[in-house]
Protein backbone atom coordinates (compact mmCIF):
# COMPACT_ATOMS: atom_id res chain seq x y z
CA UNK A 1 0.00 0.00 0.00
CA UNK A 2 1.29 3.56 -0.56
CA UNK A 3 3.20 5.44 2.04
CA UNK A 4 2.88 9.14 2.31
CA UNK A 5 5.07 11.43 2.83
CA UNK A 6 5.51 15.08 1.23
CA UNK A 7 9.57 16.49 0.28
CA UNK A 8 11.56 18.34 -1.88
CA UNK A 9 13.53 16.34 -4.17
CA UNK A 10 16.98 16.57 -3.31
CA UNK A 11 20.26 15.32 -5.23
CA UNK A 12 20.51 11.44 -4.91
CA UNK A 13 24.01 11.19 -3.66
CA UNK A 14 25.60 7.91 -1.83
CA UNK A 15 24.47 8.11 1.65
CA UNK A 16 24.54 4.69 3.84
CA UNK A 17 22.92 4.87 6.96
CA UNK A 18 24.73 3.76 10.40
CA UNK A 19 22.40 1.61 12.07
CA UNK A 20 21.09 -1.09 10.48
CA UNK A 21 17.95 -2.40 12.67
CA UNK A 22 16.86 -5.67 10.81
CA UNK A 23 18.44 -7.87 8.07
CA UNK A 24 16.63 -7.31 4.56
CA UNK A 25 16.08 -11.23 4.62
CA UNK A 26 13.95 -9.96 8.14
CA UNK A 27 12.73 -7.65 6.67
CA UNK A 28 11.50 -9.17 3.81
CA UNK A 29 9.98 -11.70 5.66
CA UNK A 30 7.87 -9.86 7.91
CA UNK A 31 6.32 -7.89 4.59
CA UNK A 32 5.49 -11.53 3.32
CA UNK A 33 3.48 -11.91 6.64
CA UNK A 34 2.16 -8.32 6.34
CA UNK A 35 1.15 -9.19 2.98
CA UNK A 36 -0.86 -12.56 4.00
CA UNK A 37 -2.52 -10.51 6.44
CA UNK A 38 -3.73 -8.18 4.72
CA UNK A 39 -5.35 -10.24 2.53
CA UNK A 40 -7.33 -12.15 5.06
CA UNK A 41 -8.12 -8.97 6.50
CA UNK A 42 -9.94 -7.73 3.44
CA UNK A 43 -11.40 -10.71 3.10
CA UNK A 44 -13.06 -10.72 6.28
CA UNK A 45 -13.81 -6.67 6.13
CA UNK A 46 -15.56 -7.47 3.26
CA UNK A 47 -17.78 -10.36 4.16
CA UNK A 48 -18.74 -7.90 7.11
CA UNK A 49 -19.61 -5.07 4.95
CA UNK A 50 -20.12 -6.61 1.69
CA UNK A 51 -23.41 -4.33 1.13
CA UNK A 52 -20.81 -1.74 1.32
CA UNK A 53 -18.97 -3.10 -1.76
CA UNK A 54 -21.04 -3.78 -4.10
CA UNK A 55 -18.33 -3.98 -7.03
CA UNK A 56 -16.06 -6.31 -5.41
CA UNK A 57 -16.03 -10.25 -4.72
CA UNK A 58 -13.50 -12.27 -3.46
CA UNK A 59 -11.46 -13.42 -6.33
CA UNK A 60 -10.83 -10.14 -7.05
CA UNK A 61 -9.71 -9.26 -3.52
CA UNK A 62 -7.22 -12.08 -3.12
CA UNK A 63 -5.80 -11.45 -6.43
CA UNK A 64 -5.19 -8.03 -5.94
CA UNK A 65 -4.17 -8.07 -2.19
CA UNK A 66 -1.77 -11.44 -2.86
CA UNK A 67 -0.26 -10.32 -5.77
CA UNK A 68 0.42 -6.55 -5.67
CA UNK A 69 0.06 -5.21 -2.23
CA UNK A 70 3.71 -3.67 -0.95
CA UNK A 71 5.48 -5.85 -3.97
CA UNK A 72 8.37 -3.43 -4.37
CA UNK A 73 9.58 -4.19 -0.68
CA UNK A 74 9.97 -8.00 -1.69
CA UNK A 75 10.98 -7.61 -5.29
CA UNK A 76 14.76 -8.31 -6.48
CA UNK A 77 17.22 -5.19 -7.09
CA UNK A 78 17.01 -7.14 -10.57
CA UNK A 79 12.86 -6.88 -10.66
CA UNK A 80 13.12 -3.09 -9.53
CA UNK A 81 15.21 -1.90 -12.29
CA UNK A 82 13.26 -3.01 -14.55
CA UNK A 83 10.74 -0.60 -13.75
CA UNK A 84 13.33 1.98 -13.60
CA UNK A 85 14.75 1.85 -9.42
CA UNK A 86 17.60 4.13 -9.51
CA UNK A 87 19.76 3.08 -6.41
CA UNK A 88 22.35 0.20 -5.93
CA UNK A 89 20.36 -1.77 -2.84
CA UNK A 90 16.62 -3.42 -3.07
CA UNK A 91 14.21 -1.31 -1.39
CA UNK A 92 14.08 -3.94 1.10
CA UNK A 93 17.55 -3.21 2.07
CA UNK A 94 16.96 0.60 1.96
CA UNK A 95 14.13 0.46 4.49
CA UNK A 96 15.49 -2.81 7.08
CA UNK A 97 17.93 0.19 8.16
CA UNK A 98 15.18 1.91 9.86
CA UNK A 99 12.55 -0.84 11.38
CA UNK A 100 11.26 0.43 14.03
CA UNK A 101 12.60 3.85 14.19
CA UNK A 102 10.46 6.79 14.32
CA UNK A 103 10.40 9.35 11.04
CA UNK A 104 10.84 12.36 13.52
CA UNK A 105 13.63 11.30 15.00
CA UNK A 106 15.77 10.76 12.03
CA UNK A 107 18.84 13.02 11.36
CA UNK A 108 18.45 15.20 8.22
CA UNK A 109 20.49 12.42 6.38
CA UNK A 110 18.94 9.57 7.33
CA UNK A 111 15.47 11.47 6.42
CA UNK A 112 16.46 11.97 2.75
CA UNK A 113 17.81 8.63 2.48
CA UNK A 114 14.55 6.90 3.66
CA UNK A 115 12.19 9.63 1.97
CA UNK A 116 13.95 8.70 -1.55
CA UNK A 117 13.70 5.28 -1.08
CA UNK A 118 9.68 5.67 0.13
CA UNK A 119 8.82 7.81 -3.60
CA UNK A 120 10.67 4.93 -5.53
CA UNK A 121 8.10 2.67 -3.62
CA UNK A 122 5.13 4.42 -4.05
CA UNK A 123 5.78 5.07 -7.83
CA UNK A 124 6.98 1.49 -8.45
CA UNK A 125 4.12 -0.12 -6.69
CA UNK A 126 1.61 2.55 -8.36
CA UNK A 127 3.13 1.68 -11.77
CA UNK A 128 2.91 -1.99 -11.24
CA UNK A 129 -0.97 -1.87 -10.02
CA UNK A 130 -1.99 -0.04 -13.15
CA UNK A 131 -0.37 -1.68 -15.74
CA UNK A 132 -0.43 -5.43 -14.55
CA UNK A 133 -4.07 -5.04 -12.83
CA UNK A 134 -6.05 -2.17 -13.45
CA UNK A 135 -5.61 -2.08 -17.20
CA UNK A 136 -6.55 -5.49 -17.27
CA UNK A 137 -9.95 -4.64 -15.31
CA UNK A 138 -10.52 -2.35 -18.08
CA UNK A 139 -10.78 -4.72 -21.03
CA UNK A 140 -13.49 -6.99 -19.00
CA UNK A 141 -15.25 -5.03 -16.67
CA UNK A 142 -17.29 -2.01 -17.61
CA UNK A 143 -17.64 -1.00 -13.73
CA UNK A 144 -13.62 -0.99 -13.13
CA UNK A 145 -13.57 2.39 -12.15
CA UNK A 146 -16.27 1.39 -9.35
CA UNK A 147 -13.46 -2.06 -8.32
CA UNK A 148 -10.87 0.31 -8.56
CA UNK A 149 -11.53 2.66 -5.74
CA UNK A 150 -13.54 0.02 -3.29
CA UNK A 151 -10.63 -2.43 -3.78
CA UNK A 152 -8.05 0.94 -2.60
CA UNK A 153 -9.90 1.90 -0.13
CA UNK A 154 -10.44 -0.84 1.49
CA UNK A 155 -6.69 -2.19 1.21
CA UNK A 156 -5.59 1.39 2.07
CA UNK A 157 -7.90 1.34 5.73
CA UNK A 158 -7.17 -2.76 6.11
CA UNK A 159 -3.24 -1.55 5.85
CA UNK A 160 -3.60 1.08 8.45
CA UNK A 161 -5.19 -1.39 10.88
CA UNK A 162 -2.73 -4.25 9.84
CA UNK A 163 0.33 -1.62 10.68
CA UNK A 164 -1.65 -0.37 13.85
CA UNK A 165 -1.83 -3.42 15.32
CA UNK A 166 0.12 -6.66 14.44
CA UNK A 167 2.99 -4.63 12.99
CA UNK A 168 3.12 -2.31 15.46
CA UNK A 169 3.47 -5.15 18.12
CA UNK A 170 6.18 -7.24 15.99
CA UNK A 171 8.37 -3.90 15.92
CA UNK A 172 7.36 -3.50 20.07
CA UNK A 173 5.74 0.11 19.39
CA UNK A 174 3.55 0.35 22.80
CA UNK A 175 -0.02 1.02 21.88
CA UNK A 176 -1.46 4.49 22.67
CA UNK A 177 -3.64 6.97 20.91
CA UNK A 178 -1.18 8.34 18.49
CA UNK A 179 -1.07 4.84 16.96
CA UNK A 180 -4.78 3.73 16.68
CA UNK A 181 -5.64 2.90 13.60
CA UNK A 182 -9.53 4.55 14.16
CA UNK A 183 -7.57 7.86 15.29
CA UNK A 184 -5.42 8.13 11.99
CA UNK A 185 -7.95 7.45 9.45
CA UNK A 186 -9.96 10.08 11.81
CA UNK A 187 -7.55 12.61 11.33
CA UNK A 188 -7.45 12.37 6.95
CA UNK A 189 -10.82 12.81 7.35
CA UNK A 190 -11.79 8.97 6.06
CA UNK A 191 -15.39 8.19 5.99
CA UNK A 192 -17.49 6.09 8.53
CA UNK A 193 -16.82 3.10 6.93
CA UNK A 194 -13.25 3.24 7.10
CA UNK A 195 -13.79 3.70 11.17
CA UNK A 196 -16.34 1.20 11.56
CA UNK A 197 -13.86 -1.48 9.85
CA UNK A 198 -11.04 -0.53 11.57
CA UNK A 199 -13.05 -0.99 14.76
CA UNK A 200 -14.70 -4.48 13.80
CA UNK A 201 -11.61 -5.48 13.02
CA UNK A 202 -10.09 -4.76 16.28
CA UNK A 203 -12.48 -6.44 17.99
CA UNK A 204 -11.49 -9.48 15.84
CA UNK A 205 -7.98 -9.03 16.55
CA UNK A 206 -9.21 -8.96 20.49
CA UNK A 207 -9.49 -13.02 20.53
CA UNK A 208 -6.50 -13.58 20.42
CA UNK A 209 -5.18 -15.93 23.32
CA UNK A 210 -1.48 -14.48 23.41
CA UNK A 211 0.38 -11.46 22.79
CA UNK A 212 0.94 -11.31 19.03
CA UNK A 213 4.62 -10.35 19.23
CA UNK A 214 5.60 -13.54 21.65
CA UNK A 215 4.67 -15.52 19.01
CA UNK A 216 7.19 -16.91 16.14
CA UNK A 217 6.65 -16.21 12.81
CA UNK A 218 4.94 -19.44 11.84
CA UNK A 219 2.59 -19.14 15.21
CA UNK A 220 1.85 -15.75 13.72
CA UNK A 221 0.56 -16.56 10.37
CA UNK A 222 -1.62 -19.70 11.78
CA UNK A 223 -2.79 -17.51 14.43
CA UNK A 224 -4.48 -14.70 12.51
CA UNK A 225 -6.14 -17.77 9.97
CA UNK A 226 -7.77 -18.81 12.86
CA UNK A 227 -9.11 -15.92 14.24
CA UNK A 228 -10.17 -14.36 10.96
CA UNK A 229 -12.05 -17.83 9.71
Amino acid sequence: MRTYFFIFLINLTVYVPQTHAISATDFKQSMIEHRNRVDHEMLIAYRQFKSDFTNLDESLITEYAKTYHDLPKIMTLQNLESWGYPFNEDIATRLALFWGRKKQDLNENDRAFFEQTVIELNRIESAIKEDLFFMRLKKFYANSAAIKEELQNLEHWIDVFDTATFRRDEINIPNSQLNDAATYLNRENAPELAIKIVKYMTKVKSKFNKPFKALNRIDRIAICRQALF
